[in-house]
């Protein structure tokens, strides 16, 4: 089953980027194509590792929730990933604006997922 959402980020929420005293416009999408394979991956510690460990960081989830706080989103990714198996995770229509320590990045990001058949 093929799935996709929509999301905008502010680039302060991942850690990696949040120290460069510049990022750039090639900077950002590497990571952010860096931040849809590790969705393969289906590793929740490794994708949780994309992001800032603060309890300010907020994210907006496809399904329409809310997460605040890292915790909350290790947590979901934690929880997604014990149920789900994604595969052929995507980026399409990657845009960036860039100024200074900040990036405005838009994509649609597209993945499968499986629910593997518990027989008990």
């Amino acid at each position: 089953m093929m799935k996709f959402f929509y999301l905008c980020l502010l680039v302060p929420a991942f850690a990696a980027l949040s120290d460069a005293a510049e990022v750039t416009d090639a900077s950002a999408k590497k990571f952010v194509l860096n931040w849809a394979q590790a969705f393969n991956k289906n590793d929740p510690d490794h994708i949780s590792g994309f992001y800032d460990q603060d309890e300010r960081v907020d994210m907006l989830t496809s399904n329409g929730s809310w997460l605040k706080g890292f915790k909350a989103i290790k947590k979901s990714y934690r929880e997604d990933m014990k149920l789900l198996k994604f595969s052929d995770s995507k980026i399409k229509k990657l845009q960036v604006r860039t100024h200074g320590a900040m990036a405005l990045i838009s994509f649609e990001h597209l993945f499968k997922y499986r629910m593997p058949v518990s027989y008990t």
